[in-house]
């Protein structure tokens, strides 16, 4: 078991499996087996097979708050919000922890509840004012209830902490647009297309700023530029879906991983290349993959 466990928290997926399929023919009604097992078939990607395994082990430890989270997460990967937010409720009832906090944030903005998820957000904050995803989403909420001034404030905080941040500097760039300063928003949209020239979000408010600035031809040709990125969005999006239906697909994942990385989201490129990695970790050229992704996550989400 020993074995098993730390095959799991190497996140070497592929090789726990079969020991955690072994061990449950043996004892299937053991919760942490069930858990384990659904832990490892999430992060090789293959989330309906891990939603079954997951709700075994909260039906036999109810009082897990870890199992509950667990479930969440795999509910909300496939797409099932409001199923999540019964999950994370029921993790945040046995333990407050600002994790579930922000996970269940991220699903009430999915299904449009802005005041309810900056709640969530801010008892996140309270106990971990260090949280650089919950202060950004923070920032993001406060801009599209209109509050420009605490979208900055928020922004502000997450760049103390991650001073290279794409994300981070594209949300000050967008909350100094809606205050009528663009001058100072071309800064921060070019902070964050210097780490990540591929971020559409921080292209367009560039082109805005310049707008604004009656800086006509900059603005048509940062404009132009964007335009090209539109299709590595679509293209997102696709290989996305493709993943929901085969979850095994090598190539898709590795794809997205690359747009993903080149639009500054390296947490969630990196997930996607260690859900490779469990299959292929001999690869070299994943290998190298991998490391570019960690270092800007360090870099980016120190």
């Amino acid at each position: 078991m020993a074995e098993v466990l730390a095959d799991v928290q190497a996140r070497r997926w592929s090789a726990a499996e079969p020991a955690l399929r072994a061990a449950l023919a043996r004892t299937p009604q053991a919760p942490v087996l069930h858990f384990l097992l659904g832990e490892s078939l999430a992060g090789l990607g293959r989330r309906t097979e891990a939603l079954a395994e997951l709700e075994q082990a909260v039906a036999l430890r109810p009082d897990r708050p870890r199992f509950w989270h667990s479930l969440a997460r795999v509910e909300a990967d496939l797409g099932q919000c409001e199923r999540a937010l019964v999950a994370l409720d029921r993790a945040l009832a046995l333990a407050a922890e600002p994790v579930y906090q922000y996970d269940s944030a991220t699903c009430l903005v999915t299904l449009g509840k802005l005041q309810p998820a900056a709640a969530r957000l801010d008892l996140a904050l309270a106990a971990a004012p260090r949280h650089l995803a919950a202060l950004l989403l923070r920032g993001t909420i406060a801009r599209d209830l209109g509050d420009p001034q605490a979208a900055r404030s928020f922004a502000d905080r997450a760049l103390a902490l991650a001073p290279l941040s794409p994300a981070a500097h594209t949300a000050r760039g967008m909350a100094l647009l809606d205050l009528e300063q663009p001058a100072s928003a071309i800064d921060d949209f070019r902070a964050a297309l210097a780490e990540a020239p591929a971020r559409y979000e921080a292209g367009y408010g560039l082109a805005q700023a310049l707008r604004a600035l009656d800086r006509k031809d900059e603005a048509a040709a940062e404009l132009a530029r964007i335009q090209e990125l539109s299709g590595q969005r679509e293209r997102v999006e696709e290989l996305t879906a493709a993943l929901q239906l085969a979850p095994e697909s090598t190539a898709q994942r590795v794809e997205l991983a690359q747009l993903l990385l080149a639009s500054g989201e390296a947490s969630e490129a990196l997930r996607q290349l260690e859900a490779v990695a469990a299959r292929a970790s001999a690869d070299a050229a994943l290998q190298a993959l991998l490391a570019r992704a960690r270092d800007k996550q360090a870099r980016w989400e120190p």
